[in-house]
């Protein structure tokens, strides 16, 4: 799972890192952590990350600028705001936010928006769509290989997946996940 925590106080990063450490098992998610809205944004695409915790007092954009600017290109990443006041909840609904997190953060608090979340479900459905228009769920896939401009998915349930498309296309995309890696090449 990727995340981007966007929040310009470090020391609120470094509590969501604890937690997120003890909650979940740290090898299947990978962390970035954003200073600011417009950093987000300027390294920001469309399925780059499966979840995005915003604060919403940040700088010159808000959490919530952010979150409308993320649901102009990706309607499919849970969004989470954080803050230490009510007083922007109800524009979470706008942009589909999952969940709203007061600060201080405690372990029961984020404990409860991980359960909400249900990361591990979200783990076993996600999948890889390709641009032929196919999809291969990614807990599907035993390995992958290229030979002669086709790329061959072996899976476990679902069989072999061709497609035409370089291994360079489709390398960065699941080397994405901790759980592929490239071998070697030739």
């Amino acid at each position: 799972m990727r995340v981007a925590f966007v929040d310009d106080d470090p020391n609120e990063l470094k509590i969501l890192h604890t937690y997120f450490n003890d909650l979940t098992d740290p090898s299947t998610i990978s962390i970035n952590d954003f200073s600011s809205g417009e950093e987000f944004l300027s390294r920001f695409t469309a399925g780059l990350y499966d979840l995005v915790v915003l604060d919403i007092f940040m700088g010159d954009l808000t959490g919530v600028d952010v979150a409308r600017k993320i649901r102009e290109t990706d309607h499919n990443v849970r969004l989470v705001f954080c803050t230490t006041s009510n007083d922007f909840a109800s524009e979470s609904y706008e942009v589909d936010a999952c969940y709203y997190l007061l600060k201080p953060y405690t372990e029961t608090n984020v404990k409860s928006m991980l359960d909400r979340l249900n990361l591990a479900e979200l783990e076993r459905t996600r999948s890889l769509s390709l641009p032929d228009g196919q999809s291969v769920l990614l807990r599907d896939i035993i390995y992958a290989d290229y030979t002669s401009h086709r790329m061959v998915f072996h899976c476990k349930k679902s069989g072999d997946i061709i497609s035409r498309l370089s291994f360079a296309e489709v390398e960065p995309k699941l080397c994405a996940y901790p759980y592929f890696y490239s071998s070697s090449r030739g």
